[in-house]
C-alpha cells in the first residue's frame, strides 16, 4: 500500500512540476498575445499557430539542417520574428481603428491559413521528438527543470523591460494614449511593428520549448489560442504579471485536477473557472487600462 509520503513524491511533486511547466510555456505565448492586444488593440486569433508555424520549422531544422537544440531555437526566433513584422506590416496594420468583427475575420483567416498550409506541407501524423536534455534531477525530468529555469528568465527579462528601460516606457506610453504619444515624438507605427516582432519571437522560443514534451500536430495551433485566451481572460487583457499568474494557476488546475478528474471533466472545470472569473472580475483580476500593472 502506498503510503502518503511516497504518493506525495512519486504523483503529487511530479504533477506539480508538470503544472508549472505548461504555465510556463503557455505563459509566454501568453504574454504575447496580451501584449499586442494591449498596445495595438488588435486581437491577434493567429497568435496560436504562429507558435505552432514555429514548431513545426524547429522540427525541420532539428531534423534536416542543424541537429543542436539551441542553435535550432535561435533560427526559430529569428524566423517567427520576421514572419510577426509581416503581419503586423501587411495584415494588422491597414486594420487599426477598423471594426472589431474585420479584424476577427482577417486574423482568423490568417489563422485557418496556417493549419491548412502546416497540413499541406507537413502533413496530418503527429512529430515527436526527443527531449535533447535528459535525465532525472530531484525526482524531476532535467529538460522541465530547464525550461522553468529559461521561462522565468524570460518573464524576469520582460518585466524589467517594461518597467526599468527607455523602450518599455515608451511602449507603455503608447499603450495608454497613441496619440499622445505620436504628438510627444514617438513613432508610434515603430513601436506596435516591435511589439509584434517582441511577441513572435517569444511565441516561437515557447513553442521550441515545448516541442519535446507533446506530439505536434496541425491542429496544435487551435489549443494553444484556446489555452492562451483562458489565461488572458483570468489575467486580464493588457496585464503582463496578470498573465504570468493565471497561466501557473491554470497549469495547476489542470495538473492536479487530473490526477482525480477524467479529461472531459477537466475541460468542464477549466470552462466553470472561466466563467467563474468573469461572473467575479469581467476585466480579469488584474485587468487595467496600462500594460504590466
Amino acid at each position: 500500500m502506498t503510503t502518503p509520503l511516497e504518493y506525495l513524491l512519486t504523483v503529487i511533486l511530479p504533477t506539480f512540476f508538470y503544472g508549472l511547466t505548461f504555465g510556463a510555456v503557455y505563459g509566454l505565448i501568453a504574454l504575447g498575445l496580451t501584449i499586442i492586444c494591449g498596445v495595438t488593440g488588435v486581437i491577434h486569433f493567429a497568435h496560436g499557430h504562429v507558435a505552432m508555424l514555429a514548431a513545426y520549422i524547429g522540427f525541420t531544422i532539428l531534423t534536416v539542417f542543424v541537429p543542436n537544440f539551441p542553435v535550432a531555437i535561435l533560427v526559430v526566433i529569428g524566423i517567427i520574428t520576421v514572419f510577426g513584422c509581416f503581419i503586423e506590416r501587411g495584415l494588422c496594420r491597414p486594420l487599426y481603428g477598423r471594426p472589431p468583427l474585420l479584424i476577427f475575420v482577417v486574423t482568423w483567416g490568417l489563422a485557418l491559413f496556417l493549419r491548412d498550409f502546416v497540413l499541406f506541407t507537413w502533413g496530418s501524423y503527429p512529430i515527436v521528438i526527443r527531449e535533447p536534455v535528459t535525465g532525472i534531477l530531484f525526482g524531476i525530468p532535467t529538460f522541465r527543470l530547464v525550461i522553468l529555469a529559461v521561462c522565468l528568465a524570460v518573464f524576469i527579462g520582460l518585466w524589467l523591460f517594461f518597467n526599468k528601460t527607455k523602450y518599455g516606457s515608451i511602449i507603455r506610453a503608447t499603450t495608454e494614449d497613441s496619440s499622445m504619444a505620436a504628438c510627444l515624438g514617438i513613432n508610434v507605427p515603430r513601436v506596435k511593428l516591435a511589439v509584434f516582432a517582441l511577441s513572435s519571437a517569444v511565441a516561437g522560443l515557447a513553442a521550441m520549448l515545448a516541442l519535446p514534451l507533446a506530439a505536434l500536430t496541425p491542429e496544435v495551433g487551435s489549443m494553444i489560442i484556446l489555452w492562451c485566451f483562458y489565461i488572458v481572460i483570468i489575467g486580464g487583457m493588457g496585464s503582463i504579471g496578470g498573465s504570468i499568474l493565471a497561466a501557473f494557476l491554470l497549469g495547476q488546475v489542470i495538473a492536479l485536477g487530473s490526477i482525480w478528474f477524467e479529461p472531459r471533466e477537466m475541460e468542464i472545470l477549466s470552462f466553470a473557472l472561466i466563467l467563474a472569473v468573469l461572473a467575479i472580475r469581467p476585466r480579469g483580476f488584474f485587468g487595467r487600462p496600462l500594460l504590466l500593472e
